[in-house]
């Protein structure tokens, strides 16, 4: 977060991929909910099947683990890696 408050993207993304590709998902989910609360509707709902969800969560579980290994080219994946490339 602390790199895209400061508008380095390439930094942001090298330090949480996952993390910066969510944050659109977070910040409509925000809005939505927020228009919720002041009109008393939400905005329209974006619809994933359990297949996709399920997936999801499985790249999440597979990237943790694989950012974890020490061998190349998984080390590339290691927070901040790819910056000294």
């Amino acid at each position: 977060m602390h790199a895209l408050l400061h508008g380095n993207l390439r930094q942001a993304l090298a330090f949480n991929p996952f993390a910066v590709l969510a944050l659109p998902f977070v910040a409509y989910g925000s809005v939505s909910y927020a228009s919720f609360r002041l009109r008393g509707r939400y905005l329209p709902h974006m619809f994933l099947s359990a297949r996709w969800i399920a997936l999801l969560g499985a790249a999440i579980v597979l990237f943790g683990i694989g950012r974890n290994l020490p061998s190349y080219p998984f080390s590339l994946l290691a927070p901040g890696a790819m910056l000294a490339h």
